[in-house]
């Protein structure tokens, strides 16, 4: 009788199965985006996990930017096992601007006039973490020839569509002066 011998080759032809976290939304930090070592994006990209049948739990790479910027980013998790198979998921990063501008008043926020006296508004200036060149629209008017007690409003939404918190000015205009007899 002869022996015959038949050699086997059991190979692992299968991929890790990689479990992308959820997609998240987060606030943009300025208008570049926001940074990768924000918490919310660390704790996303640390989600990700990979599970071989052959080799068990893999560790976890991604394709994630140093900086995400506005708007969605796709981000690929990968893993490879011992065998070299590597299976891939992805999730998405969308970064959004949730911070209003804040508008700050040029002077005081109450003016005393004389009435007669010539009444020019000194303005104000807009700040946004994402948006730039905005101007608050002012809403009111002063008349200095009659005396009362007059507001001006201040308002803005920037690009995003992020209201301002409202800001006002007071003008009062007084007859401080005596009548000349």
């Amino acid at each position: 009788a002869a022996t015959v011998t038949r050699s086997i080759s059991v190979q692992d032809s299968n991929a890790p199965v990689v479990t992308p976290p959820s997609s998240i939304t987060v606030a943009a930090t300025d208008a570049s985006g926001t940074a990768n070592s924000d918490a919310d994006i660390t704790a996303f990209l640390n989600a990700a996990t990979a599970l071989d049948a052959v080799d068990g739990s893999r560790p976890v790479s991604h394709n994630a930017p140093l900086t995400f910027p506005l708007g969605a980013t796709v981000v690929t998790f990968a893993a490879t096992d011992l065998s070299g198979n590597t299976g891939q998921a992805q999730a998405t990063v969308t970064v959004t601007d949730q911070s209003p501008p804040v508008i700050t008043l040029i002077g005081g926020s109450s003016i005393t006039l004389n009435v007669g006296d010539v009444f020019s508004d000194p303005g104000s200036t807009v700040s946004d973490n994402v948006s730039t060149g905005l101007v608050a629209t002012v809403t009111g008017s002063v008349n200095s020839n009659t005396v009362g007690l007059y507001t001006l409003t201040y308002n803005v939404s920037d690009t995003a569509g992020n209201p301002a918190a409202t800001v006002t000015r007071s003008i009062s205009v007084q007859d401080s002066n005596a009548p000349v007899v």
